[in-house]
């Protein structure tokens, strides 16, 4: 509501140097054209809906292309059984494991609080201190992981928070509670699990013949446009960035409260999302745009 960028409304090719507007039909054709030649390298922000991600994926499929998320993910542990968030509120014991939700997941942090003034026990697993350093009784390094295992393994109910922050150590020294505690990796994308059920893992930059960048509403990281040179750069995105400026073809995206589709939420189950806001003229919804593409191909 307070997003001050400059929103990019209409399709864009640049033409001489200099990015001028042109039609949906235009713009589509060359991106077309470009992919059936050469190399092809696809990455998405997950903060789009289920439809695009799927649609996404189908596209680069359709080419022979790669395509992964922006995002990095939560690493896989190979043990526990998932826990949903509301175990969260029912736990005794709580670990905190290479995670900072009230940095990018605020109610699994405050859930967390809510628990721990309820009575739980809070163990937190990092090297930093974060938002919930606070609240828990037992604080240690990713090396010295098996001491909370100890711990926990006393409770009745143990549920371990973790995400991308976690370290092989302390994978390690977690495993004792494999079969007590339930487990709920923490994603810091938006929609982060619609995108890894439509198969989209994270992705690195690597050279491409055609880049197509689905960035959506998500500002683009330091340095990633350097990263690019000698692609055919095609952007897909809600606001004008370094990366929109040095694009060849620019795709305008809704933003939003602009959606209607699905995404899905931590605990796997796939949601409703409907639009509150109309497009601004000129404005496509992602999955429209790469289901058109795909047709073309």
């Amino acid at each position: 509501l307070y997003d001050n960028r400059k929103r990019v409304t209409r399709p864009m090719m640049r033409k001489d140097g200099k990015l001028v507007e042109v039609s949906w039909d235009e713009a589509l054709a060359a991106v077309a054209a470009k992919a059936k030649k050469g190399s092809v390298l696809g990455l998405a922000a997950s903060a789009v809906t289920n439809e695009a991600l799927a649609a996404f994926a189908a596209l680069f499929k359709k080419v022979g292309g790669k395509a992964g998320r922006i995002e990095p993910a939560a690493p896989a542990l190979g043990y526990g059984k998932p826990a949903t968030v509301r175990d969260i509120l029912d736990a005794d014991y709580i670990v905190v494991a290479g995670a900072d939700p009230l940095s990018y997941q605020r109610v699994v942090g405050y859930f967390i609080k809510r628990a721990a003034d309820n009575g739980a026990k809070v163990a937190l697993i990092s090297d930093t201190d974060n938002g919930l350093s606070g609240c828990a009784e037992l604080c240690v390094s990713y090396a010295e992981a098996g001491k909370v295992a100890e711990a926990a393994a006393k409770a009745k109910k143990v549920v371990v928070v973790y995400s991308l922050g976690l370290k092989a150590e302390a994978v390690k020294g977690l495993k004792p509670l494999a079969d007590k505690a339930l487990f709920l990796a923490l994603d810091p994308a938006r929609n982060g699990k619609g995108a890894e059920a439509a198969g989209l893992a994270p992705q690195a930059v690597e050279k491409a013949d055609l880049l197509y960048c689905m960035l959506g509403e998500q500002a683009e990281e330091d340095g990633f446009a350097a990263k690019l040179d000698g692609a055919f750069i095609v952007v897909q995105a809600s606001y004008d960035s370094p990366l929109v400026e040095r694009a060849d073809v620019v795709l305008p995206a809704p933003v939003w409260s602009e959606h209607s589709g699905h995404v899905t939420n931590l605990d796997g189950k796939v949601l409703p999302v409907n639009a509150v806001l109309s497009m601004p003229e000129g404005v496509r919804e992602e999955a429209a745009v790469l289901e058109a593409l795909t047709k073309m191909l």
